[in-house]
């Protein structure tokens, strides 16, 4: 009824002849002869239901429900099923519109994001979600790497699309091909972060206008997020007449976790400038970082803005030189400053972020911080010079006995204390030449003579404060044998 070949390309064909009498091919495509020998079960179970009149078997009606669309439309084609509508697949762009039409991010990280979808789709294409291969996701990050990204911002892209293609699973992909996508990052080596010094930072806020040394201020010595958090800062927000100087900052950043505001410790230099730069008449309203333009003069404000490439072209023109990533820089060695003196979760709450985010992505380590720990301060040197130094003679291993020994009690020759002589020559009756006197658990000492003056399993006494109250008493075999008997 039906025949099954291949040709010289790999092509697996199918041909019948249909109710017309007219020989038909149907090409399956360069696909497994496993593959290939189930199409034509199949196939041939359609033709002899449609010659037959006959519905088809269950099996080969199972097998027609997950089909592929596109076989699908070929057995249409040839007139074996009913012609079925196809239905595309979303492509990457369609996905990514439902992310951005979401109402809990807000509009500074879609901005941002808008930027990273078209570089990967200029580099993947806009295509249907179900054509992408992991081999896509290697040559994804390939090209950003080469087009000079900093590897964190390649991880965040390739986070993102994986992000956008998981939300095709599992409507239309049973998983996503970027999903086994990693990235060989060096978490657990310290980055190599600039640190800007408060002399350094002088130097830069000697030749700034007014508006940037304020921004330049607030991101340095306020650790604010620059230019999302110090362009919306209000006059209004500063309290500089409270007992303890603070800024109320509001952050759109964490504005979708719970925290759209914090308070930041005004130090004394920022508050000099705060004092410096205020405009003698001002409102409340008035914003400390007087550039309008990166408000209103563009659609969605100050959203997107580049303030980090004019900044670089004031410090270049004066002469000052290029600071990578000013702003980030900025804020990070102000939060190094402050975990010199403060504990990490008093500087995390400071800066708006966790212990964790800090300690990974802002703190830094400086030169500092390694003169600190190869010299002596001095006051561990007054610590060893005044350290208190106790000698005393080794007590001897040899234990002698006076004369007037009381049974049950040790004599033990050692250093001499002129504090306790008088009491142990009253108890013993001996010279000075005894030095510490014990007593002595007399329950397996039944039948000495002059045993009646203690009372038995008595504790070790420390008469002379040298012998502790219940340490274990002397072992008897080791003390010369006139004792023992």
């Amino acid at each position: 009824m039906a025949s099954l070949s291949k040709n010289q390309q790999g092509n697996w064909r199918i041909q019948f002849v249909n109710e017309s009498k007219n020989r038909i091919t149907f090409w399956v495509g360069r696909i497994s002869e496993r593959h290939a020998r189930t199409v034509y079960r199949h196939v041939e179970e359609l033709i002899e239901a449609r010659i037959c009149r006959r519905p088809v078997t269950k099996e080969t009606a199972v097998w027609l429900q997950d089909a592929d669309p596109v076989l699908l439309g070929k057995l249409a084609k040839v007139q074996l099923v009913e012609k079925v509508a196809v239905v595309q697949k979303p492509t990457f762009s369609e996905l990514a519109s439902e992310y951005f039409a979401r109402k809990d991010i807000e509009e500074s990280t879609k901005s941002t994001r808008h930027f990273w979808h078209n570089s990967i789709v200029e580099i993947l294409r806009d295509k249907p979600c179900d054509q992408y291969t992991p081999e896509d996701g290697d040559r994804l990050r390939d090209k950003l790497l080469d087009k000079g990204l900093a590897y964190d911002t390649v991880k965040r892209m390739l986070r993102f699309a994986q992000q956008i293609l998981l939300k095709a699973v599992p409507k239309h992909l049973p998983e996503s091909p970027l999903s086994k996508l990693v990235m060989n990052h060096r978490d657990n080596q310290m980055p190599n972060r600039e640190y800007i010094s408060r002399e350094r930072f002088e130097e830069v806020l000697a030749v700034l206008p007014p508006a940037w040394q304020m921004m330049a201020a607030l991101a340095r010595l306020g650790g604010l997020r620059c230019p999302s958090e110090g362009l919306l800062v209000r006059w209004k927000d500063v309290r500089l007449e409270e007992k303890a100087p603070k800024l109320y900052v509001t952050s759109p950043k964490t504005k979708s976790k719970g925290k759209p505001w914090r308070r930041v410790p005004i130090c004394p230099r920022l508050g000099e400038i705060l004092r410096g730069l205020k405009p003698k008449q001002c409102s409340g309203d008035d914003f400390l970082v007087d550039l309008p333009s990166y408000r209103t003069a563009r659609k969605g404000g100050w959203h997107g803005v580049n303030t980090r490439q004019q900044f670089t072209k004031i410090l270049e023109s004066s002469g000052v030189g290029r600071i990578k990533a000013a702003f980030k820089v900025f804020r990070s060695s102000c939060q190094t400053d402050w975990a010199q003196d403060h504990a990490i979760h008093v500087v995390a709450a400071w800066a708006g972020n966790t212990a964790a985010v800090a300690a990974k992505h802002y703190l830094t380590l400086v030169d500092e911080d390694w003169i600190k720990a190869t010299s002596i301060t001095p006051a561990a040197n007054r610590m060893i010079a005044t350290a208190p130094t106790k000698t005393q003679e080794p007590v001897n291993s040899t234990l002698s006995c006076t004369k007037n020994l009381v049974v049950g009690r040790i004599a033990i020759e050692g250093s001499r204390d002129v504090s306790t002589e008088s009491n142990l020559s009253t108890i013993t009756g001996s010279s000075s030449s005894v030095s510490q006197v014990v007593s002595h658990p007399m329950q397996e000492m039944g039948g000495l003579e002059g045993n009646s003056g203690f009372t038995q399993n008595s504790q070790v006494s420390s008469r002379t404060q040298l012998t502790p109250t219940g340490l274990v008493c002397p072992n008897l075999s080791n003390y010369p044998a006139r004792i023992r008997t």
